[in-house]
């Protein structure tokens, strides 16, 4: 969920200068860590993080539950088809690794929908041979737990250690593919450890010491380790 400002739209920050509120008039304060309920159908959106960009002059605030994982980017492409297939940008609301007593899986977390199109993915889920269960966190979401598919162990598995560039050719073809994206993307990058990425690195990386750029190594990854504890399924975040 997005916020246009205007120059009626304010907003509060903390001591570090991160959104804390947004106000928009005539309408309740946008608090982190607070539920907004939306629509006629009053379903409940809780605002974890609060990020601010720049359109055409005007800032824009985006209100979201959790940032996307890295397991949504790298991982969720070892399902068949593209992301459209499975409402990327409508109803999933996050791809994990683990969920609670759980490790080493494929949990897919989506906002419920009671349309046809849904229910025929669930269905589809349901069919699949890697599938282990689902089950509703509330009423307003269900998630999807998967077995990792064999043939994509040894990629899921450098995923976890943040080796990238290691994946095999094919799979990394395929991620573009299901993102629809080219090897010039971000992730393209990743994939592929472009030079460019890594001087953009370097140009962050300051040795305070010397007060100069320091060297990743030839073979270093352009992308962070995934982090575990925001890769697993943590029912409070998402609480809706």
């Amino acid at each position: 969920m997005s916020v246009t400002n205007t120059f009626e739209v304010t907003c509060e920050k903390d001591e570090q200068g991160n959104i804390e509120v947004v106000h928009v008039p005539d309408f309740p304060p946008l608090v982190k860590g607070k539920k907004l309920v939306i629509g006629h159908r009053k379903i409940p959106y809780c605002i974890n993080h609060i990020n601010v960009r720049t359109v055409n002059g005007l800032d824009v605030y985006d209100l979201c539950i959790a940032k996307r994982t890295k397991a949504s980017l790298f991982i969720l492409p070892m399902f068949k088809g593209t992301k459209k297939k499975y409402f990327y940008d409508d109803q999933l609301l996050n791809c994990f690794l683990g969920v609670p007593g759980q490790e080493r899986v494929i949990a897919l977390l989506y906002r419920f929908s009671g349309v046809r199109s849904f229910m025929e993915l669930e269905k589809a889920f349901e069919g699949m041979p890697n599938f282990l269960y689902s089950q509703d966190p509330d009423r307003f979401s269900v998630l999807y737990v998967f077995e990792v598919p064999e043939k994509h162990m040894r990629n899921y598995e450098l995923f976890l250690k943040g080796k990238y560039s290691q994946m095999s050719t094919a799979y990394k073809h395929r991620i573009l593919q299901f993102h629809g994206l080219m090897r010039t993307s971000s992730i393209g990058q990743i994939l592929y450890r472009s030079k460019k990425r890594k001087l953009q690195l370097e140009e962050k990386i300051v040795d305070p010491a010397k007060y100069s750029k320091e060297k990743l190594a030839d073979d270093a990854e352009v992308y962070s380790v995934p982090n575990i504890v925001t890769e697993t399924y943590d029912p409070e975040v998402y609480d809706l």
